[in-house]
């Protein structure tokens, strides 16, 4: 270990150790290990054991090279130049591999057969390749966004010839390009991959193929953004959703478990109030220029979009659209959601983005009441034809709000004990609840 008090940045160095054969440190636990690392020119040392825990503490801060294992190849010149050194024990490649017009296929299928990481970036551009199966070793790309002293991405562009990737390779902690490449048909698996860890931002211009292999929770919306022929249990949505006057409330239920949206939202002139069928919605990512990721417009009675925190953002190079909504209200931080590579445009509603002054007007049936033409699937919903003054219904979660006179019953007090009767505060992101006690 390097003491803070000597003139250095790094806090670990291990050089020139002859007979030097392992660390015999768990960098997993380690206390001092912050800054920087350097651990060179031991031939004897084996570090593939330590690797992991040692990118996940010192990320890009760290210089390991001409030990007899080292944590990977690093990237020395021009990688068309660099790929003809790679021995056959290389496994993983630090730094940013950058693949052009001047790459041989065949070259890098030779010299990449064992390598299964990359810890840094990866540029396809220019080429004319069918496939990137020379890639079909490698099962992550990535860095470690929160450490490392600087961010990479994933860039495939400008590909005449590319057709489909058969690549099984993960994304972690980068920014991801994919556009220009006109025979190119993705399919959901190679989503599902790039999607898979940390995703800092996409920019995609893509056809996405389903095939035999695409798993049940993918499903593709009809070219009319109705979504009524939808299978039930869909996770990511490929599309675009259209939410108007014709609004089929009665299968909205099948949009309950969607968390993803790989084309759109547009929400014009309906009748709905929030967004209540769409709870788990975590992200809408663009994959056509030109069209926006979210658009809410002349919708008089909508008051309210997403009602949880579990909606992350949108990733699209056009702007969110959010106007003319008479009672909808916008707070900042969804404003600060719906920012995309460009500023959301946010204005003439009740709020937005906080410049609402008003306190919104209570709304008796806030659960789209109004447009609901049908009942949803629940398994709790059973059906009551003796009383008519429930709407044949009962126990309908989709119906209920808090002035339903059944939410409230009166409770005895007693003078015997000291009491105070439970009741709630909410607020957006509190709840507090007090309850009785004994004295």
């Amino acid at each position: 270990m390097v003491s803070s008090l000597d003139d250095t940045k790094n806090s670990i160095e291990i050089t020139n150790n002859a007979n030097l054969v392992s660390l015999g440190m768990d960098f997993e636990y380690c206390a001092f290990c912050f800054d920087n690392l350097v651990i060179t020119n031991n031939p004897k040392l084996d570090l593939k054991k330590d690797c992991d825990a040692i990118i996940s503490i010192y990320s890009s801060y760290r210089t390991i090279s001409n030990n007899f294992a080292d944590c990977g190849c690093a990237i020395t010149a021009d990688f068309n130049k660099f790929v003809t050194t790679l021995t056959r024990n290389c496994w993983m490649i630090i730094g940013n591999v950058t693949i052009d017009q001047n790459s041989d296929y065949k070259v890098l299928a030779e010299k990449l057969v064992n390598v299964t990481r990359i810890s840094g970036g990866l540029s396809i551009k220019n080429t004319n390749f069918e496939d990137l199966s020379f890639l079909n070793s490698i099962e992550w790309i990535g860095l470690n966004a929160y450490k490392s002293e600087y961010l990479a991405s994933i860039t495939i562009s400008n590909n005449a010839n590319l057709t489909s990737l058969k690549t099984n390779f993960k994304r972690d902690g980068l920014y991801l390009t994919v556009r220009d490449n006109p025979k190119l048909c993705m399919t959901t698996q190679n989503l599902d991959n790039l999607f898979y860890g940390l995703s800092l931002d996409s920019d995609l211009n893509i056809n996405i193929c389903f095939n035999e292999k695409t798993p049940d929770y993918w499903c593709d919306l009809p070219e009319s953004g109705y979504f009524s022929d939808l299978p039930d249990g869909c996770k990511n949505l490929t599309g675009n959703l259209l939410i108007d006057d014709h609004f089929d409330f009665k299968n909205s239920y099948k949009l309950h478990d969607v968390e993803n949206i790989y084309g759109s939202i547009t929400i014009q002139n309906s009748s709905i109030r929030n967004l209540n069928f769409l709870p788990n919605l975590s992200r809408i990512r663009s994959i056509k220029d030109k069209v926006a990721p979210f658009i809410a417009v002349n919708n008089s009675k909508l008051f309210e979009l997403f009602t949880t925190m579990q909606f992350e953002g949108a990733e699209s190079g056009v702007a969110v659209t959010v106007e003319n909504n008479e009672s909808l209200m916008v707070p900042d931080i969804l404003c600060s959601f719906f920012r995309t590579r460009k500023s959301p445009i946010v204005k003439d509603n009740y709020d937005s983005c906080g410049t609402g002054e008003k306190p919104s007007k209570h709304d008796k049936y806030s659960l789209n009441v109004d447009v609901f033409h049908g009942l949803p699937v629940f398994k709790d919903v059973s059906v009551v034809e003796t009383n008519p003054d429930n709407g044949g219904v009962h126990n309908n979660p989709w119906t209920r709000n808090t002035t339903d006179s059944e939410y409230y019953t009166d409770e005895e007090t007693s003078t015997e004990n000291f009491c105070i009767q439970p009741f709630t505060i909410a607020s957006f992101a509190l709840v507090v609840t007090f309850r009785c006690y004994l004295r």
